[in-house]
Order: structure tokens, then sequence, then C-alpha cells
């Protein structure tokens, strides 16, 4: 298993005001003037907060089993009358 913290992993980061959060990252960017990685956490729905990537710590990683592909066909009926 990587180190690397991908979208729809579990993670823990420390936040000021509230102590240690929790959640689901849901993207990550980078400030190119410093180089930081920002992390992108959903921690209630809804509610997306930015965590500097070394306070962010791992839990758990998500993954989803692939889905079973969905048939779509499409199908037309004509009548014609003479």
């Amino acid at each position: 298993m990587s180190d690397e913290i991908l979208i729809g992993d579990y993670v823990s980061f420390q936040h000021g005001i509230f102590g240690t959060r929790e959640g689901v990252v849901v993207g990550s960017r980078t400030e190119y003037p410093s180089g930081r990685q920002f992390i992108e956490v959903e921690v209630d729905p809804g509610v997306v907060q930015s965590a500097w990537f070394p306070t962010v710590r791992r839990i758990r990683r998500v993954q989803y089993g692939s889905l079973p592909a969905v048939k779509r066909t499409t199908t037309v009926e004509r009548r014609v009358y003479w």
C-alpha cells in the first residue's frame, strides 16, 4: 500500500480551533509559490475544510469494487400507416 493520500481516503487532521477532525478526502491542490500541498477534506455533509499536508494522517483507504456496467439500450418503435 502506498503512502499517498488519494481521493476517497478517510483521514484525520489537526485543526487549530477544533482539535483533531476526521473526514473524507474530496480533493487536493498545490500552492505553487510556496510548494505546499493542501488536502480538501469533507468533515460534515457539505462542509469542506483545507488542511496542510503534514498535518494530515491517513486512517484507512476506502476501496470501492468495480460496479457492474449498466446495460444501456435505446429502443425505437415506429409505426407507418398508409
